[in-house]
């Protein structure tokens, strides 16, 4: 194998890891802060309103904060609310410390996101510097590194979804 190949190999092989955990994160993230909705729909799914005395107008505002908290929006996660009636802090001092973590993954994970954009882009930019033919079919020629790299990498993202599919249901049920 030719020393350009190499590079244009272990590139491609760099650029899917970066799509993969870019796309990873994306997903969790479309999940968790842009799907409308979301979050009333499982709580009237799994009937929580019950579970913490709470109004679901009231639980969606501490959720609204707790979301603002854990992308680094909110300094704090003291939240006023009303639980069975009466007003309190929302979150005890355990689960604030809890969240402090939970806080520093998802913040670390936007972090990596963002590394991963960028090395997936100068991924490409120095394929296209070395010439490589990033836009050959996946079968065809010799040129054709990058391409298989990406395919891939495509199955490895199918192949997560299905272990992290049921993810959700088997955490609710503990």
């Amino acid at each position: 194998m030719k020393d350009n190949q190499v590079v244009s190999y272990t590139l491609g092989i760099l650029f899917s890891f970066c799509l993969i955990v870019t796309l990873l994160i994306t997903s969790v993230e479309a999940v968790t802060y842009w799907t409308p909705g979301y979050y009333e729909r499982e709580y009237s799914k799994y009937n929580v309103t019950e579970d913490v005395h709470m109004e679901m107008d009231d639980l969606l505002d501490v959720t609204t904060e707790m979301m603002a908290y854990l992308r680094g929006n909110r300094e704090d996660l003291h939240v006023p609310t009303i639980v069975d009636g009466q007003p309190r802090e929302f979150f005890n001092d355990r689960e604030i410390a809890h969240m402090e973590d939970v806080r520093g993954l998802f913040v670390g994970a936007l972090v990596l996101r963002r590394i991963c954009i960028v090395t997936a882009f100068v991924c490409v930019a120095l394929l296209w510097l070395l010439k490589a033919d990033i836009s050959t079919v996946c079968l065809l020629g010799n040129r054709t590194v990058f391409c298989h790299a990406l395919c891939a990498g495509t199955c490895d993202i199918h192949r997560l979804h299905e272990i992290f599919r049921d993810l959700p249901p088997y955490f609710l049920q503990q």
